[in-house]
C-alpha cells in the first residue's frame, strides 16, 4: 500500500530509496525501447497564423519605437 502512493508521487519517492529501486525494477520489466528527443535541435515549422504573425510583427516594431523613445 505505501508503495503504491509512493508511485503516485514523485515527491515521496525521493525520501525513500527502497521504493526507487522497486520502481527502477518495475520500469525494466517494461522493456521500453529508448529514445532521445531534441526537440530544440531543429526549427518548428511554422504553425502560427499570418494575421498572429501580422499582429505579432507589429507589436515588436512597437515596442522597438518605444525604446529608442527612452
Amino acid at each position: 500500500m505505501l508503495e503504491t502512493r509512493h508511485l503516485g508521487n514523485a515527491f515521496a519517492l525521493i525520501c525513500d530509496p527502497n521504493a526507487i529501486a522497486n520502481a527502477l525494477d518495475k520500469s525494466r520489466r517494461w522493456q521500453l525501447k529508448s529514445r532521445v528527443c531534441r526537440p530544440l535541435d531543429r526549427p518548428a515549422r511554422s504553425r502560427v497564423s499570418r494575421e498572429l504573425a501580422q499582429f505579432d510583427a507589429m507589436i515588436e516594431a512597437e515596442s522597438a519605437t518605444l525604446q529608442r523613445d527612452d
